[in-house]
């Protein structure tokens, strides 16, 4: 039996913090069993039943403590050579799905299938998307009218140089919208006997806000009413700009079409 060797005091406030805010459960334990050997002169059959395990592991955590100290405790290998046997058809299956991406766990599972001859459940196909940069996303959404090389020539011939002027400080480049939330209230699930009805605005009500930011450095200005963003308003918020940025340098606005 090995016998665990004395902890510094150091060590034995480390343990006290870390052993309950360890997010790795065998970590926790491991941490856990040697406070409770050195603190609480637990027996290691003792110490075995509060955790859940086999004494012979409480002899494991002594030898990982023995041998490196804390660090030795947080050192996890198991899982390192388990090797999935989808890993040898990563190309295959990656490159079918970028083409053709599985709406579900379960269509990919039997689109694996199809593809290798190998059964996998949801939880084990879910785990090597992950593993390989994969994750469930809901689709966005192009403009149906939308002209992509119209949009890439934008970019490559007005936008990014405009980038580069903005970086070297010779401009200010902008990115102006605006945002019309509207004032009422947020309602919430309750448990109760009947349903709960709260008072609110019509609906009609609503607070507009007319921003822009700062491609460079984030910087965020904007204005408000309650009552409609017309062309008189942005001439308003286009002069706030304006003495803001009172260096008098060039100042590009990009815009969406309202």
């Amino acid at each position: 039996m090995h016998t665990l060797r004395p902890l510094s005091v150091e060590e034995m406030a480390m343990l006290k913090y870390e052993r309950f805010c360890q997010r790795n459960k065998i970590v926790s334990k491991r941490k856990q069993a040697i406070y409770q050997i050195q603190e609480d002169n637990f027996t290691r059959q003792e110490i075995a039943s509060f955790l859940g395990v086999h004494p012979d592991t409480i002899k494991d955590y002594v030898l990982l403590f023995n041998e490196g100290g804390i660090l030795g405790l947080k050192t996890v290998k198991c899982g390192l050579h388990n090797i999935s046997e989808l890993e040898a058809y990563t190309d295959v299956i990656l490159s079918n799905f970028e083409s053709n991406p599985p709406k579900t766990s379960n269509e990919a599972c039997e689109r694996i299938k199809e593809l290798t001859q190998i059964e996998r459940c949801p939880s084990q196909v879910r785990t090597f998307m992950r593993k390989h940069q994969r994750h469930y996303l809901k689709a966005g959404q192009i403009p149906a009218k939308a002209n992509p090389e119209a949009q890439q020539d934008f970019l490559e011939n007005t936008l990014n140089p405009l980038i580069d002027e903005a970086k070297d400080h010779k401009i200010h480049l902008l990115f102006m919208a605006s945002v019309h939330p509207v004032m009422g209230v947020f309602r919430c699930s309750l448990w109760c006997f009947k349903r709960i009805f709260i008072k609110s605005s019509s609906g009609r009500k609503r607070l507009n806000i007319l921003g822009a930011v700062n491609t460079i450095n984030q910087t965020i200005n904007f204005m408000t009413n309650e009552t409609y963003i017309n062309a008189q308003t942005v001439i308003q918020f286009l002069y706030q700009l304006r003495l803001y940025y009172f260096d008098m340098k060039p100042i590009y606005m990009v815009l969406d079409n309202a």
